[in-house]
This record gives C-alpha cells, structure tokens and sequence, in this order.
C-alpha cells in the first residue's frame, strides 16, 4: 500500500472516501446488487443525481451522471480508514471493469482526511495553507502518473496558482510578504472541481483531489494508489509547517510576485497594454481609435477583475 514504513503513522490516521464515475449496460438496481455482493456494503441506488442522501461507512450510493452521457452512473463510498479503503478502492476498480467501461469523460474523486490530534498536528484541515500546500506539491510527478486528458468533456486545469489575484491589484503594493500570508480577504483563490486539487470542502476537514480517471483508468491501479499516496504524504508536510517556507519555495515566490507585477503594470493603462502584448488588437465598437480605446480602457478593465 505504502513503501515508507517510517510513515506508517500517517497513513493509520489517514482516512479517504470515492466518488467512481463509470459506464455500464446494467441497469442501477442491477449494478447495485452487484456492488453489494462483492463489496460487503449496502448499496442504496437513486434515479435522481441530486439525491439528498450521504454515503456513509456501512452504505454507499449508485446515482446517474446525467452530464457525461447515456448510461453514466456514480458509485460513491464514506470514508474508511486506509488500509481499508486502498482494498475498497482496488474491489471497486475490478468490479467496474467486469461490469462496465470507463472513457476520457470518467473520473475518481478522493477525499482525504488526516486525524490531526493523532498526527499531533499544529494546524486542522480546514487551516490549510493552500498557497504553500501548492508551492511544494510535485504536481509534475502526479501528471505524469496522470497525464490531463485532451478532452474538453474532462477537462483539469494545471497550475493552479497561475489562477490568483489580488482582489484590488491595481490599488495594491504586492510584496512577498504580501503573497505569503495568502488573505483570502486580499486575494481570490480559485475553488472548483475542474482543479486537480479541489479546496472546496475543506471546511469539512477533507481535501478533494480529481488527477486519477481518464479511459481505462481500472488499469492503473498502482498509478492510482501512488498518486494518492504523494498526496497523502504532502497534505501532512504542509500542515506540519503550515506558514514555514523553505527556500526552494521563496524562489518560487520571488518568480510569483515578479510575474504578477508585470501582469497588473502591463494592464494598469492602455499604452501599458499595447507594449506588453503588441499583437493583440483591441476594438471599441468595431473602431480601432486610440483615443476611443484610452477612454474606454478603464471601465473595460474593472469589468475584467
């Protein structure tokens, strides 16, 4: 399950919980029962996809993925401690193969949870510095494992510090002392479900993450376990040293606030603009008047932020 015995503890106090999409010929009722049986888990199936009820640690959920495609469904499971849930994860993955299909549209969800008491961590879930949890990620590595799929029906988008902003930039002096701190009220942080690391539902002590899925993506078990792994692995570093930069990640920093100055100066006016992307034009009502352009520019641009 997990190489490092050193770090064993982590992965005792770790537990996770899925969200498999997958295709399948079967109906619910009959793909349900067939969960069930091999997985030892009631199984509670819904037609509706915005069903109310919330998997749990004795019952899982089956609901159709109306999005994606005909024939689409979920298997969704509560959190289980490790050990457990790799063996869940691994059963489930046969299962879907035996019974279905999975394309490019298909994904995994994982949600992680640490017993930060356990672990002895100065800093809950909910406090993560996402900044630095970003900053020190090998996300290089998880993409490798799995690659971003070419397919805008599935679409991750990488780099997802390249996403923040201040939320006043042209008002603001930005430092790296400024960008360190990371003030959700002094900056927009970005949470959706089409990042590969999924903030969202950290107020419930969880970090989602969406790198594993794509077509036949039952067949990468070892990819899979190993991806969740880094990440298990990094959320416990990161919260061990929740505001500690190392130097590594103060370079990083340094390159963060050199392009987001040249960002907001290079869009402060128009002249700026012009200088920095020559090759964009830009039109107010079909005229490429400088003067007409100049007048219009500001409004344009407080609309863009």
């Amino acid at each position: 399950m997990f190489k490092s015995i050193a770090k064993k503890k982590i992965y005792d106090n770790s537990s996770l919980s899925f969200v498999f999409e997958f295709f399948t010929p079967l109906n619910k009722r009959e793909a349900a029962a067939k969960f069930a049986r091999a997985l030892g888990k009631k199984m509670k199936w819904f037609t509706d996809v915005d069903s109310d009820f919330e998997p749990t640690y004795e019952s899982f959920k089956i609901a159709p993925i109306y999005s994606n495609g005909y024939k689409e469904i979920s298997l969704s499971t509560g959190f289980m401690p490790y050990q457990e849930a790799v063996h869940m994860f691994l059963k489930t993955m046969n299962i879907i193969e035996a019974i279905g299909y999975t394309t490019n549209r298909c994904s995994v969800k994982t949600r992680i949870r640490l017993d930060e008491k356990e672990l002895n961590l100065p800093v809950t879930i909910d406090k993560l510095n996402r900044f630095k949890y970003l900053l020190g990620i090998n996300e290089a590595e998880l993409f490798k494992l799995w690659p971003a799929q070419e397919n805008e029906n599935r679409k991750i988008y990488q780099d997802h510090l390249a996403f923040l902003q201040p939320r006043d930039p042209y008002n603001t002096v930005v430092t790296e002392g400024f960008v360190e701190r990371m003030n959700p009220m002094e900056f927009k942080f970005p949470e959706s479900d089409f990042f590969a690391n999924d903030f969202s539902e950290l107020n419930t002590g969880a970090l989602a993450i969406n790198y594993i899925g794509g077509k036949d993506y039952t067949k990468k078990k070892k990819e899979a376990v190993d991806a969740i792994n880094l990440v298990i692995e990094h959320l416990y570093s990161t919260l061990c040293e929740n505001y500690i930069y190392s130097p590594e990640e103060r370079k990083k920093i340094r390159d963060i606030v050199n392009e987001m100055r040249m960002s907001i100066d290079g869009t402060r006016n128009y002249f700026n603009f012009k200088m920095l992307y020559p090759n964009v034009s830009v039109y107010v009502d079909l005229r490429a008047d400088n003067r007409l352009i100049e007048a219009n520019y500001g409004i344009r641009r407080r609309r863009n932020h």
